[in-house]
């Protein structure tokens, strides 16, 4: 589980006296109570990805978030371009403020990058998924 983590802004800058790495591994996002927390996006490449493990399943943040007691998490499996990560989350946040449920917004922004013949391939909208409440 400590091979999965989110560079905080705080591994940039941080002076010599903090005790903090500046990393959120999935190991520490595990130990934290989330039991309130709707929803988790992690828009990051890979965030949604996991290490196997023979009889556990797969260890990485969305096992984590789930530990932790994120009802939804919404995450990419694989690298996609910036540009096409931000125009999908953009369009996803913008269907959830039309109170749509959680998995009907993350679709019908994957159905606006599948209209564009710039990103009309599967690799660039479908590394994103939802795992948890589908609901709002």
């Amino acid at each position: 589980m400590s091979l999965s983590a989110i560079v905080l802004e705080e591994a940039y800058g941080r002076g010599a006296d903090s005790s903090q790495d500046g990393l959120l591994t999935a190991l520490e996002l595990q130990t934290l109570d989330l039991q309130g927390a709707e929803m988790l996006v992690l828009s990051q490449c890979r965030m949604a990805d996991g290490v196997p493990s023979s009889g556990e399943g797969v260890f990485g943040m969305r096992r984590a978030a789930a530990i932790a007691g994120v009802k939804t998490f919404v995450a990419p499996l694989w690298k996609i371009a910036d540009g096409t990560e931000q125009a999908l989350m953009s369009r996803f946040y913008k269907e959830l403020s039309m109170d749509k449920g959680r998995a009907e917004a993350l679709r019908q922004a994957q159905l606006q990058l599948l209209r564009n013949p710039r990103t009309s391939s599967f690799l660039q909208w479908a590394p994103v998924i939802l795992s948890g409440n589908p609901l709002r």
